[in-house]
């Protein structure tokens, strides 16, 4: 817009040499992002008339900054990959010029998915499934890959609980315009869903025993109700035999408390066979959100006849 000491010119606006002497002529460019622009002048002293003539004015753009949008806190599960919706990224002058988005994490991951149609490569982001990640592409494709499901996803730090904040920026790396880069930030909460892991111990070895009245004896170790957050978990053995006839469930038994208990088998006197022995072990953690609460090991206990019943 053309304007004669601030107040606008339009069509049929008129102004004189001792306006533009004494500085009052000025142009102001339109909020946009158009770098030419024109108007026409008509002179004339009251007697003769020149014109119209073109004045063309070049417009030199400056730098506008990106804009972004997080969604609110997040609830995530454990141990798990959770879909992060809401992230949207704008750029009103980068064009096809590429900006960056840089994540951040306090703790857990992102991913970034390079599978997206129109989306970004995997060329075009950096370190990956960690917790710094940057992604630098045109915005046309951070959008596509952004705005699709699971195009963008976060793990909380393995076998833990812990809130956690996302962090991202965006930065137009100078695209485009006068004034340097430019950048957009914003920043996501994140709590944490337990979901139970299984307990677990170390194997148990195959063994012999005789049926003579011997005792079999072994020593259960790396017995665990699972990760740190689980430690204070109840657990519960259970066992049982596929040979109740050589060695039933109730000839078992385990006994003591730790990371090391003991179990004990007596085959019934005078028989012989192989027995698999299932040892079960079992926490309070529950099932929920596909949680796991019960684990299993077996074992060979080969039973021998350790009585003489030649004549």
């Amino acid at each position: 817009t053309l304007r004669r000491d601030g107040a606008p010119l339009g069509t049929g606006g008129t102004f004189t040499q001792a306006d533009v002497n004494a500085g009052l002529l000025s142009y102001l460019h339109a909020d946009g992002e158009a770098t030419t622009d024109s108007f026409g002048v008509t002179i004339s002293d009251g007697t003769t008339t020149v014109g119209p003539t073109t004045i063309s004015v070049a417009v030199a753009g400056t730098n506008d900054p990106p804009t972004l949008t997080v969604p609110g806190a997040q609830t995530g599960l454990e141990d798990a990959f959770n879909n992060l919706a809401g992230v949207v990224v704008g750029d009103p002058d980068s064009g096809n010029a590429a900006i960056q988005v840089r994540f951040s994490l306090t703790s857990g991951s992102v991913n970034v998915s390079t599978g997206v149609a129109g989306g970004v490569s995997a060329g075009q982001v950096s370190s990956n499934g960690s917790a710094n990640v940057t992604v630098t592409a045109p915005l046309a494709a951070i959008q596509a890959t952004f705005a699709a499901n699971a195009g963008l996803r976060y793990t909380p730090a393995t076998d833990s609980t812990d809130p956690f904040t996302i962090n991202v920026t965006v930065d137009d790396l100078g695209n485009t315009g006068s004034g340097g880069a430019m950048q957009a930030t914003g920043s996501i909460n994140v709590s944490v869903t337990p979901i139970n892991d299984e307990p677990t111990f170390d194997p148990i070895g195959n063994a012999t025993v005789a049926s003579d009245g011997s005792t079999f004896t072994t020593t259960i170790t790396g017995v665990s109700p699972g990760p740190a957050n689980e430690s204070t978990q109840a657990l519960n053995f259970t066992v049982t035999s596929n040979n109740q006839a050589v060695l039933p469930d109730g000839a078992i038994a385990i006994t003591g408390t730790g990371s090391s208990r003991t179990l004990t088998a007596t085959p019934t006197d005078g028989t012989a066979g192989s027995v698999v022995i299932s040892v079960n072990l079992s926490d309070n953690g529950g099932t929920a959100n596909g949680g796991d609460n019960i684990f299993t090991r077996t074992f060979t206990l080969t039973v021998t006849d350790g009585v003489d019943d030649s004549p």
